[in-house]
């Protein structure tokens, strides 16, 4: 019956589901019988609407159970004390220590707590209960370096990894040994989850960006086999994301997009959808096909529709992916008032709800680009502060080792530059340059695009340069329309089609 509970909540029928796994538990005699009945009972009530509360109270009485306590409500000096308790059992071991710790015989309840502990981080990390998804993952690296190795370690260290990733060097420490107990792992489905885990959070903080796609990609494709649907179609979310960072033809991705969004509808997996029908409406919009293209609004989403849907179920990281995507949409279109209005929302809890992930790389950046242009536009200082906070920040990732941030980065030490009037023409337009050289080179064709696209504006409408412009100008439109972006290049055609 356990395995009927399972496959009702892979087919989304969560109450079902639940029911089924109350069954279970009502006649099971053994922690054997009744686990895999615990786990699924905290997805299917963390997955049904207003149940989220009740899904973690549950999932923390069975861990009380194993001998594992956790505080109803986790504050911050929780989350300190755990981690002085990880770093306590790292402390003097060496790569090759911890990945050799033996197995203790009493690790078997503990493997089952790690399976909880997962499963908590599952349904309590989409709804932006950040304490307890930190608690949960420091905890799973307390057990495994306590009590030895399990299938579960590739994952508990992957979301270590992340979860330390302002200190760049040990995470990238981390990031490896994580890379490695992938590799060794038995179990498909925990090797989807630890693979999507590590992309999300730390792969493109240390590896180039093709490495996060492809190993995506595996994760995408092992989940959707093993019928680990889940973290399999979040995968797929984050690759949708990812890729909108290479040189892929829209049409291509808009493909992939209504794929994904498909399978995710088929299996009821809605916060997953949230992740990814907003980019697959921008990227319709980019292709001509919304009557506006600046509102997210067309086949796959209604704007004012979709925003609707986060005032119920509390899905965080949705809602500031829908905000993200909808201020690139302005930038690419200008829009004056709606980058204003979209701004704050995007910065308002941005660093507490994307801490770690890859996409807060993306955000910075957009965000900067968005004030400098705001500060010319309206004069208005705070503008200035916040754009010259989002360079600092990039360059302070680069000076990391973050690679994949130094193109955006050199771009908005350039947009810095022109701050400072034409005596700083020269060394603006060298950043300009070796911004889209390194976009280029690194072939993320819309960051390309969009860098010749500023160097033209800059140089026109700053610098009153037009004829030193127009080459950027025309690069500009030849690699819009090679994206695929047609819309992008109409709105070019109008709004300086007098210099084609």
């Amino acid at each position: 019956m356990s395995l009927w509970a399972h496959m009702e909540l892979s087919g989304g029928d969560f109450e079902k589901s639940t029911e089924l796994c109350d069954e279970v538990l009502r006649y099971g005699k053994t922690l054997k019988d009744k686990m895999t009945a615990y786990t699924t009972k905290v997805v299917a009530l963390g997955s049904q609407k207003g149940k989220v509360e009740e899904a973690v109270a549950f999932g923390r009485s069975v861990l009380k159970e194993l001998g594992e306590k956790i505080p109803k409500k986790p504050k911050k000096p929780h989350l300190i004390l755990e981690l002085i308790r990880v770093k306590l059992l790292l402390k003097g071991k060496s790569d090759k220590d911890i990945l050799s710790l033996p197995q203790d015989a009493r690790s078997q309840d503990k493997i089952a707590a790690l399976g909880l502990c997962y499963t908590l981080i599952k349904v309590c990390f989409i709804h932006g209960a950040k304490m307890t998804v930190g608690l949960m993952g420091l905890r799973m690296m307390r057990l495994t370096l306590k009590y030895g190795h399990s299938d579960w370690s590739c994952y508990a260290f992957a979301v270590y990894s992340g979860s330390i990733v302002r200190n760049l060097q040990a995470a990238k420490r981390f990031y490896y040994l994580t890379d490695t107990l992938i590799k060794e792992c038995q179990s498909k489905e925990i090797k989807t989850k630890a693979m999507v885990t590590a992309d999300g959070l730390t792969t493109l903080w240390c590896q180039a960006m093709d490495v996060g796609i492809e190993s995506l990609k595996e994760g995408y494709t092992i989940g959707m086999e093993c019928g680990e649907t889940h973290f399999g179609l979040k995968g797929g979310a984050f690759l949708t994301h990812m890729q909108m960072f290479r040189s892929v033809d829209l049409s291509q991705l808009e493909s992939d997009a209504r794929i994904l969004c498909d399978q995710m509808e088929d299996f009821n997996l809605d916060m997953m959808y949230e992740l990814t029908a907003p980019r697959r409406q921008m990227i319709l919009n980019l292709m001509g096909y919304a009557d506006d293209p600046v509102k997210l609004t067309g086949d796959v989403i209604d704007e004012d529709d979709f925003e609707t849907r986060f005032s119920g179920i509390r899905n965080v990281l949705g809602e500031k992916v829908f905000q993200l995507v909808r201020l690139e949409l302005a930038l690419h279109f200008e829009s004056w008032n709606r980058m204003e209005e979209i701004l704050p929302k995007l910065v308002d809890q941005r660093d507490e709800i994307f801490r770690g992930f890859f996409i807060i790389q993306g955000s910075v950046f957009v965000e900067g680009l968005v004030s400098y242009k705001l500060f010319r536009y309206t004069g208005n200082k705070k503008y200035k502060k916040h754009a010259l906070w989002c360079t600092k920040r990039l360059e302070g990732w680069v000076k990391d080792g973050v690679f994949n941030c130094r193109p955006i980065s050199l771009l908005l030490c350039a947009e810095k530059e022109v701050m400072a009037g034409d005596k700083k023409k020269n060394a603006a337009m060298n950043l300009y340059e070796a911004a889209i050289k390194c976009a280029r080179q690194m072939e993320v064709l819309q960051w390309e695009a969009m860098f010749n696209e500023r160097a033209f504006q800059v140089l026109s409408q700053v610098y009153n340069d037009v004829n030193a412009g127009i080459p950027y100008l025309e690069e500009a439109k030849k690699l819009y329309v090679q994206w695929g972006a047609h819309a992008k290049d109409d709105w070019i055609v109008e709004a300086y089609g007098r210099h084609l």
